[in-house]
């Protein structure tokens, strides 16, 4: 992708897969490794899905959007074919290679903080799978109170074998009571592969603020 304007953004893309040019059957994350471009600058995004196959004729929709603030998409259309022999080859290679969940730790976060004050807790995501995954981050309504808890990043790719951290920026007003102060961080994986299979993922991590008297 070339980013071909006068600003900067932050992209993020996804394959959408029909076969035959009509049946929508798959969706793949695109993950690069710096989502940031400059202007005049081009970046590499790539693709994995580990699910064979049926032989027939692909279109790819590739779709391609700008960070917040903008609003403009950018979109191109592929062909391949799968010919029977390789689509019988992938199948017989992943029916031996089970899925492998997205991985959160630590399981839960603690902090103990003095009202008023900043801090910082993270947790890290790793991809032990072979597909790429696209991952959302949010605060379960009515948890923690409003404006407590930012998010960073809130969505964001990752390739196989990759890891990040999402960080949980708590910021407590001057006069929050003493006590103890909960809530849920959600990250929710989105894996590339056929529409038919159970490819999103689900974690909850809870968060516990103490606050001392």
């Amino acid at each position: 992708m070339t980013n071909a304007g006068a600003i900067k953004f932050v992209a993020s893309g996804t394959v959408s897969l029909y076969l035959e040019g009509r049946r929508w059957i798959a969706t793949i994350p695109l993950h690069a490794h710096r989502r940031r471009i400059l202007p005049g600058d081009t970046r590499r995004f790539v693709g994995v899905m580990p699910a064979p196959l049926p032989a027939g004729s692909y279109t790819l929709q590739w779709t391609f959007e700008a960070g917040p603030g903008h609003t403009r998409k950018a979109f191109e259309r592929t062909q391949i074919e799968i010919a029977p022999q390789l689509a019988r080859l992938w199948q017989e290679y992943y029916a031996e290679r089970p899925p492998v969940p997205l991985a959160v730790e630590p399981g839960e976060l603690e902090q103990t903080v003095t009202a008023g004050r900043f801090t910082v807790m993270s947790v890290v995501a790793t991809n032990n799978g072979d597909a790429t995954m696209r991952l959302r981050c949010w605060l379960e309504p009515d948890t923690l109170p409003a404006g407590w808890l930012g998010i960073e990043p809130t969505e964001f790719t990752l390739g196989p074998r990759m890891r990040r951290s999402v960080l949980c920026r708590v910021t407590t007003p001057g006069d929050a009571p003493p006590g103890e102060y909960t809530g849920i961080l959600v990250i929710q994986a989105e894996s590339a592969g056929l529409l038919d299979e159970d490819s999103v993922q689900l974690h909850r991590v809870p968060l516990r603020i103490l606050i001392g008297g």
